[in-house]
Order: structure tokens, then C-alpha cells, then sequence
């Protein structure tokens, strides 16, 4: 009988194995199997708005704007990189700019930076979150 595809396959394989390995099990008494698999990293960000609506003219502090899931299965941890696009302003389209600061998890008040390698980033262990 020819073994067939899919798990059919497997099973034929595991039961001729013992029949192949019984005599020289029999005269060893012991032994060991060491298995081994390689798991590849896997890194998200969910990013949940608040739609917030600013009243920049009144002033505000601390309003929350977005919720952030973090998820990474790496075990050197992960790091987040925040960057801003216009170097931590706001720019109106009638052309003023207003500066602010954000909070993100142990980054506190931190003025953002155009993007790049020198932005503020920080190490995240497995299984952080952050809000």
C-alpha cells in the first residue's frame, strides 16, 4: 500500500517507526528524542483612535487621543519609534503652528522629532502594553 498525502502520511510514518526501533530499544533500555522548531518573530501595532476633538485655543493637557495594542512573541522584546511629520507642531492650513508634547507608555511629555534615526524610541519587553 502506497502511504498517502496529507495526514495519512504522518501517521503511517510514526507507526512504522517503532516496529523499525523495537530491537535496538529493547537492548539499550533508554534513550532520548530531541526535538527542536524555529519560531519567527511576529511584531503588531493597533492603533485605535479616540476622534478627540482639541480645543487648542482653550487649552488642553493630557487628553488622551488613541489607545495602542502592542503584541510580540520576540524574546529580545521590541522597540517603538515615534516620530512626528512636521517635528512635534501642528501646522493650520492657514499656516500657524502650534507645538505639543506626547505621552507614550514610560515616554513622558516628550517633544517629537522629524522622522528619523535619532527619534525617541523605547525598548518594549513581551507582553507590555501601553495606553
Amino acid at each position: 500500500m502506497c502511504p498517502r498525502r496529507g495526514p495519512g502520511r504522518l501517521t503511517l510514518a510514526i507507526l512504522a517507526l517503532p516496529a523499525l526501533c523495537a530491537a535496538p530499544a529493547a537492548a539499550q533500555g533508554t534513550g532520548s528524542l530531541r526535538l527542536g522548531a524555529l519560531v519567527q518573530a511576529e511584531c503588531a501595532l493597533q492603533v485605535m483612535e479616540n476622534l478627540t476633538v482639541l480645543d487648542v485655543l482653550g487649552g488642553v493637557r493630557d487628553v488622551p487621543i488613541a489607545t495602542v495594542g502592542e503584541r510580540c512573541n520576540d524574546g529580545d522584546g521590541y522597540r517603538v519609534v515615534l516620530t512626528s511629520r512636521n517635528n512635534g507642531f501642528l501646522r493650520g492650513q492657514n499656516g500657524d503652528v502650534l507645538s505639543y508634547l506626547v505621552s507614550y507608555g514610560p515616554l513622558e511629555a516628550a517633544k517629537l522629532s522629524a522622522p528619523e534615526p535619532s527619534s525617541p524610541t523605547m525598548p518594549r519587553p513581551i507582553g507590555s502594553s501601553a495606553r
